[in-house]
């Protein structure tokens, strides 16, 4: 006749398996029972549940080790890794929030305001970031094939041409250095700088409304998928 034993872990106690004792050699009917054995079965567990060997018996057990869980702190993936503990020990639910805007409220995920609120601003400033590379790209078109120290000189430029066209006689020490170094005439050298000056501005005015445009309408935003809409 053979006898049933049930073996458990050393540690932890829970269930592992059952198995046949061994038959003793020395004492007919009697069956050897092995370290972290017993010969009481173990009752039968339900889900998330363990049998577990303790103060010589068994008992019914909470096993949620592997089970995915989500902390009701911040959402973060956690896991519990012993036998006995609950996600309710250690603050976490088994559904994960539907989004980083959401915070646990006692039984369920709930948008949070402030997060919400949090997240649009971030939204906002990457967006508002992106129009602004993009108003720099285009605003330095123009200017971009020039030396710096040429762009420098435009102001000066302007100023002495417009100076000039209302009136010749008046000095312009930069506009005549240009000229008698391109071997053209001071009145041709102001009509080009004045001429440039006039399309540069109308260009410039097309882009610096462009991107005013864009970030009165980020202002007006009032969710995540708006601000992040805007492009340039």
């Amino acid at each position: 006749m053979n006898k049933l034993i049930y073996n458990y872990h050393p540690s932890s106690g829970e269930f592992l398996s059952a198995a046949t004792a061994d038959a003793s050699p020395l004492e007919a009917g009697i069956y050897l029972v092995p370290a972290f054995a017993t010969e009481t079965a173990p009752p039968a567990a339900g889900g998330r549940q363990v049998a577990v060997f303790s103060a010589g018996a068994w008992q019914i057990k909470a096993d949620w080790r592997g089970v995915p869980l989500a902390s009701t702190k911040d959402g973060s993936a956690v896991s519990i890794r012993e036998v006995g503990v609950t996600p309710a020990q250690i603050g976490a639910v088994e559904t994960p929030p539907p989004s980083p805007l959401y915070s646990w409220q006692g039984t369920a995920w709930v948008i949070d305001p402030a997060k919400v609120a949090e997240q649009l601003e971030s939204a906002r400033t990457q967006t508002a970031a992106r129009i602004n590379q993009g108003y720099a790209a285009a605003i330095n078109v123009i200017a971009k094939d020039y030396p710096e120290t040429e762009r420098d000189s435009w102001p000066k430029q302007e100023a002495e041409a417009r100076a000039w066209v209302a009136n010749n006689t008046t000095a312009t020490p930069l506009l005549s250095a240009i000229a008698a170094a391109r071997g053209t005439t001071l009145a041709d050298i102001c009509a080009r700088v004045t001429a440039n000056a006039d399309a540069y501005a109308v260009y410039a005015g097309g882009v610096i409304g462009k991107r005013q445009a864009r970030m009165l309408r980020l202002a007006a935003t009032t969710t995540i998928a708006e601000a992040e809409a805007i492009v340039w």
